[in-house]
């Protein structure tokens, strides 16, 4: 297998991954950060065990309320850098993982989250506010900023309103969030795969286990789609072998946030005239149809605003704790777009 992945060509020789996992009862995702910051992974020939650093950060989670409501959130999480500073992994929540916690315990307050109803105040929040700081007082820069003053609610909930409304509010995570953990991996090449095992050692040892509704998510770079005949190409492609793709992931049927893309997208690409499209009126007819990125294949990274790093995400796979399960999906994904290109 890894003589395959290091002839794998070169414009598919990079990938990216998001292992969802659960730490056991009396152990939160810090715990395997602070184990994974000593791992030493890539070929930089002066990086040394402890030349990594551990930083705690705030980042956005999105959750659908009951009703319909779009909730935006920032939680805890850590980001280890190596000595240059690059980012390597990250050790977030993901509010997908519900069902292995326990409803009946309640987190400490230094595990909390802030809210708010709008993305763009809580970039202002990530830019602002220190993840270190304690509940009473995180929200503090974001008063001077709009002048204001923070109002204490019942059970540890801090609130900042403006003189216009509510700006965001503080509250402590319920039960055990912070036993969950989605680790980020930083794209990495095909020959350092298997070095990605120690994580897994660490999270094993520490006795990390995966929740019953875990996914895996494998990243791609995405530019070579990013022309109208391109895209369309692709979406044919999955259409026709989706499924099968699918089934070799070995899908985890209780995982949420799956499914296929609307219809309206897939009658729009699969227009004949959409191929001939300039690539700034196909992401503007894009737009404007009911895609979204929860699905089985996320393509909303080749598009405004998210093309920053243009990205496709296969979101099916079961998980593993092991660097060959990524091997696999690094296989799996390598050839599924080869053969998307292969019929442009």
């Amino acid at each position: 297998m890894q003589q395959f992945l290091d002839s794998l060509p070169t414009r598919f020789n990079r990938f990216g991954f998001e292992i969802e996992m659960m730490a056991p009862k009396g152990l939160t995702r810090k715990d395997l950060a602070v184990a994974i910051s000593q791992v030493n992974v890539g070929s930089l020939p002066n990086q040394t065990q402890n030349a990594n650093k551990l930083l705690p950060i705030f980042y956005p989670q999105s959750d659908v309320l009951s009703d319909g409501t779009q909730l935006e959130t920032l939680t805890r999480g850590f980001e280890i850098r190596d000595y240059l500073g690059n980012w390597l992994f990250r050790c977030v929540d993901d509010v997908t993982l519900q069902f292995d916690l326990d409803e009946a315990s309640h987190s400490s307050p230094i595990w909390y989250q802030i809210c708010a109803a709008e993305r763009t105040l809580l970039d202002l929040a990530e830019i602002h506010c220190n993840p270190e700081t304690k509940i009473d007082t995180v929200l503090e820069p974001i008063a001077r900023l709009f002048n204001s003053e923070i109002q204490k609610g019942d059970g540890h909930v801090y609130a900042l309103n403006s003189k216009s409304g509510p700006l965001m509010v503080a509250v402590p995570h319920l039960k055990e969030r912070e036993r969950a953990c989605e680790v980020i991996i930083k794209p990495v090449a095909c020959a350092e795969i298997s070095s990605l095992q120690k994580v897994f050692d660490h999270a094993n040892q520490l006795g990390f286990f995966v929740p019953k509704e875990s996914a895996l998510h494998v990243h791609l770079d995405a530019h070579l789609f990013q022309n109208a005949r391109a895209l369309q190409n692709l979406v044919r492609t999955w259409i026709k072998h989706g499924q099968r793709f699918c089934e070799r992931a070995q899908t985890n049927t209780n995982c949420t946030r799956l499914g296929p893309w609307p219809e309206d997208f897939i009658s729009l690409v699969l227009d004949r005239r959409f191929a001939d499209l300039d690539w700034r009126t196909a992401c503007h007819r894009v737009n404007e149809t009911s895609i979204n990125k929860w699905c089985d294949f996320n393509i909303l990274g080749l598009f405004y605003p998210f093309a920053k790093q243009p990205t496709l995400e296969f979101r099916v796979f079961g998980t593993q704790l092991s660097s060959d399960r990524l091997k696999e999906c690094a296989i799996q994904c390598s050839q599924f777009l080869d053969l998307a290109l292969s019929n442009s």
